[in-house]
């Protein structure tokens, strides 16, 4: 299985944040990711859901 440090040196990703909301435990950002892949730009939506100081849950759609 591919590792995510082969994955960041092939496509060269970066996500710079757009937007940001917060309520609760719950988290959205929607971002601008550039790289060297297929449909670069994308704007893309991170959606996270905390427990604490930890992720207990992401979904990442467009």
């Amino acid at each position: 299985m591919p590792h995510r440090r082969d994955s960041q040196v092939k496509y060269q990703a970066v996500a710079q944040p757009i937007e940001v909301n917060a309520k609760g435990d719950a988290c959205e950002v929607r971002a601008r990711v550039t790289g060297r892949f297929p449909g670069s730009p994308i704007t893309l939506t991170f959606a996270f859901r905390m427990k604490g100081d930890r992720i207990a849950a992401l979904s990442i759609g467009a």
